[in-house]
């Protein structure tokens, strides 16, 4: 009880708001976003503009595009001063997405390493 007491009072700056580099990052997207993706991509940008921390999975079907969700989400992250990491159940797969992030964000001022 007292952790969820502690986390129900848990505060913190709210995240930088979408500028130019979350236009670059999306439009760099090769593919059109799924509904699901778009409306979960919206509600995270709302939790994140909160002043309390956010608590959110992220689950879906293979292909289904959870991993630019996670890339969207860990840029806004990482604007607003923090570090992130992503966490993958294979080396192959953790290598796959080294190389697409590293790809993806090569035209903006965010290292990946």
């Amino acid at each position: 009880m007292e952790i969820y007491a502690r986390r129900e009072t848990a505060q913190r700056p709210p995240y930088l708001p979408d500028d130019e580099i979350d236009a670059q990052l999306a439009a760099g997207f090769p593919y059109q976003e799924t509904p699901d993706q778009a409306q979960t991509i919206e509600e995270i940008k709302k939790d994140l503009e909160k002043s309390e921390p956010m608590d959110r999975i992220v689950c879906g079907d293979v292909g289904f595009g959870k991993t630019e969700i996670a890339l969207r989400t860990m840029v806004r992250a990482v604007k607003s001063g923090y570090q992130t990491a992503l966490l993958c159940p294979t080396t192959i797969l953790a290598n796959q997405h080294y190389q697409n992030f590293r790809e993806r964000l090569k035209n903006l001022p965010i290292r990946v390493f």
